[in-house]
C-alpha cells in the first residue's frame, strides 16, 4: 500500500499550485496528486486563464459582500501569482499584460451598467487608461469599427496560457517528486493516521492529508459525514483558433466585453503561445455530466466574426472546442476550508470563474492549514458546511434579473434593441418570474422564509431535488 504524506484529490489549477507551494515550502514532503492527466472537464484548461480582478466588476458590485471580498482576494492573488511564476521561471506562460474591454455603444442598459462599474472601481484604483484610435484598429476587423465602442484599457489583468501552465508545472513537480496518479478517486475515509483514499481501480492508498479539489465531483469522494454545501456544473464552452487577423500577433493583451447576459463572462479574445488564440466563453448550469450547447459555439463564432476577426480570417481559421465544469456552489461562494469533524481533510472547489485567479491565495491557505497555523480571513466566510448566504436584497435580485435577461435575449437576436415596449413588457414579466422562482425555490429547497437566492441560480434549483 503506497504512503504519502499529503495528497491531492484532483489535478486542477488549486492542486498544482498548492503542490508547488506546499513543495517549496516543504522539499521532503511526499506528496501525491490523483486525477486523469489528459484532464478531462478540467476548468482551468478550458478557461481563458485570465487573472482578471477588475474587469470581472459588475454592476451589482456594491450590493453583493462576495464580490468585494473576492475582489480583494484577486488583488493578492495578483501579487503571489507573479511571485510564483518568478520562482520557478515560468514568466513565459505570460501571454498578455492588460486587457482592452469595450462596450458597444448601441448596446444593451445591462451592457453599459457593467462597463462603467468595473471602470469607475478600476480608475479607483489607478488602473485605467484611454486607448489611442491606432490600437482600436488593430482590434476591429468586423462589422463594428472603433467609432462604434467605448473602450478602456485595464492595466495588470495579465493572463496565462494554461495549457503551457500546466505542462511546465507539472514537469516541475515530477522532478521535485511528487506522484501523479492518472486515476479518480472514488472515497476519502479517516483513518487513524491521516485518511485512505480509495481509488476507482480499487488501489487503496494512506496519506497523512488530503486535499479534497476535485471541482464538482468533490462532494462524492468526500467521507459521509461530511457536511458541504450543494454544487453545480457552470459548463464552459470556448476554443482555441489556429489564426487571428495579423494586428493581433503583437498585440499581447487580452480583448473583451462586459458581462452581456447573466452567468456569463463575456465574450473574451486571449492570446496564447504557438500563434494560437483563445476564444470564450459560454456558461450554462447543470446536475449533469457536461455537453457543449450548439448556440453558445455558434454565438462566440459569429461575435468574433460580426465584431472583431473579420468573415475572412473566421472562414479560413480551423478550432479545438473546450469543454470545462467549473463548480459552482447553490449561494455563489468558494467552498474552502478544513472538514468538520476531519482536521486532515481540507476542502477547496466551488470557486467557478474565479479558480485560476485566487489559486495562489487557497494555496497559501492550504500551507497554513497544513503547518497546522491559525486560518486567515479570507475565507471566513466560505466553510463547507456554512449556512447558505442570501444573495442581496429582493429588489436587487429581481432588477439583477429582468436586466441580464433582457440583454440576453436581445444578444440573442430574441429581443430587438429599439422596440422599448416589448423591452417594457418583457421586464414586467420577467421581475414576476424572478419573485415566484424565489419563492418556489425556498419552499423546496427548506431555505429560510427571508431568504434571496443568487437569480443565475433560478434554472438550476428550479429542476432539481431538494438536497
Amino acid at each position: 500500500m503506497r504512503n504519502f504524506d499529503l495528497t491531492f484529490v484532483g489535478n486542477g489549477i488549486i492542486s498544482i499550485v498548492s503542490a508547488l507551494k506546499v513543495k517549496d515550502a516543504h522539499p521532503h514532503l511526499n506528496i501525491a496528486i490523483i486525477g486523469p492527466l489528459r484532464r478531462t472537464y478540467s476548468a482551468s484548461i478550458a478557461a481563458g486563464a485570465m487573472q482578471a480582478v477588475f474587469c470581472e466588476v459588475e454592476e451589482t458590485f456594491y450590493n453583493l459582500p462576495r464580490e468585494r471580498e473576492i475582489f480583494d482576494i484577486g488583488l493578492e492573488a495578483r501579487r503571489e501569482w507573479h511571485e510564483l511564476l518568478k520562482t520557478h521561471k515560468l514568466q513565459n506562460v505570460i501571454t498578455a499584460d492588460s486587457t482592452i474591454m469595450y462596450r458597444r455603444k448601441e448596446g444593451t442598459l445591462f451592457e453599459e451598467a457593467n462597463f462603467e462599474a468595473a471602470c469607475d472601481i478600476t480608475e479607483k484604483h489607478q488602473s485605467l487608461e484611454s486607448v489611442d484610435n491606432a490600437t482600436l484598429e488593430k482590434i476591429f476587423h468586423g462589422n463594428i469599427k472603433p467609432d462604434d465602442v467605448v473602450a478602456k484599457k485595464f492595466t495588470g489583468e495579465f493572463a496565462l496560457d494554461a495549457a503551457d501552465f500546466f505542462k511546465h508545472a507539472d514537469e516541475i513537480l515530477k522532478n521535485a517528486g511528487v506522484t501523479f496518479i492518472d486515476d479518480t478517486a472514488k472515497q476519502i475515509a479517516p483513518s487513524a493516521q491521516g485518511a485512505e483514499i480509495t481509488l476507482s481501480n480499487n488501489e487503496i492508498l494512506k496519506t497523512g492529508h488530503v486535499v479534497a479539489a476535485a471541482g464538482t465531483y468533490t462532494p462524492t469522494v468526500l467521507p459521509s459525514d461530511v457536511k458541504m454545501v450543494p454544487i453545480y456544473h457552470a459548463v464552459g464552452t470556448s476554443m482555441t483558433l489556429d489564426s487571428a487577423p495579423a494586428s493581433y500577433n503583437d498585440l499581447k493583451m487580452v480583448v473583451r466585453t462586459p458581462n452581456r447576459g447573466g452567468a456569463q463572462c463575456g465574450m473574451h479574445i486571449v492570446p496564447r503561445n504557438h500563434g494560437k488564440f483563445y476564444l470564450g466563453a459560454g456558461n450554462y448550469l447543470s446536475d449533469k455530466e457536461p455537453a457543449h450547447r450548439v448556440e453558445t459555439v455558434r454565438y462566440l463564432i459569429d461575435i468574433c466574426d460580426t465584431e472583431l476577426f473579420g468573415k475572412q480570417v473566421i472562414y479560413a481559421a480551423k478550432a479545438d472546442l473546450l469543454l470545462g465544469s467549473r463548480p459552482k456552489s447553490i449561494d455563489g461562494y468558494p467552498v474552502i476550508g478544513v472538514c468538520e469533524n476531519h482536521s486532515n481533510i481540507f476542502i477547496a472547489t466551488g470557486t467557478y470563474r474565479i479558480g485560476l485567479t485566487i489559486a495562489p491565495v487557497i494555496a497559501a491557505e492550504i500551507c497554513r492549514w497544513y503547518e497546522g497555523k491559525k486560518p486567515s480571513d479570507h475565507f471566513k466566510n466560505c466553510a463547507p458546511g456554512r449556512q447558505l448566504h442570501s444573495y442581496a436584497p429582493m429588489d436587487i435580485a429581481v432588477r439583477y434579473y429582468s436586466e441580464s435577461r433582457i440583454s440576453n435575449l436581445i444578444e440573442h437576436g430574441l429581443l430587438a434593441l429599439n422596440d422599448k415596449q416589448a423591452i417594457a413588457d418583457k421586464k414586467v414579466e420577467l421581475e414576476g418570474i424572478a419573485k415566484n422562482f424565489n419563492a418556489e425555490i425556498v419552499q423546496k429547497h427548506r431555505l429560510p422564509a427571508n431568504f434571496v437566492v443568487d437569480p443565475d441560480m433560478y434554472g438550476i434549483l428550479i429542476s432539481t431535488q431538494a438536497s
